[in-house]
């Protein structure tokens, strides 16, 4: 994520602290849900060198396994950026203002 300050757009200390009390929140939930996916992939992983295929079966299945994860976490990370950005009042107000500015009328 950006390191983009906002303390001159924010209307008052109180909602500038419910923010940032939210992006911790968020923030949290990354990580969790990165670590289960991780626990997740490490289980299967696991269960994959203990089972009875080939070396090449194997190593073809642990690299899927690695590019999913990959996915997983991208996907995470791009989940929690897009709902920080919905949910930050200075983006909702510019978001707000643009859209005033996009009236047509026939």
């Amino acid at each position: 994520m950006k390191n983009i300050t906002h303390k001159n757009k924010f209307n008052n200390s109180e909602e500038l602290d419910s923010f940032n009390e939210l992006l911790i929140e968020i923030i949290d939930n990354v990580f969790k849900q990165k670590k289960d996916a991780h626990n997740h992939y490490f289980y299967l992983i696991q269960n994959l060198w203990n089972s009875k295929r080939s070396n090449a079966k194997e190593v073809k299945i642990a690299k899927y396994l690695i590019a999913r994860l990959l996915r997983e976490s991208h996907i995470i990370l791009e989940n929690s950026s897009r709902l920080a950005k919905r949910l930050c009042p200075c983006c909702n107000k510019q978001r707000e203002s643009k859209v005033s500015l996009k009236k047509v009328l026939h």
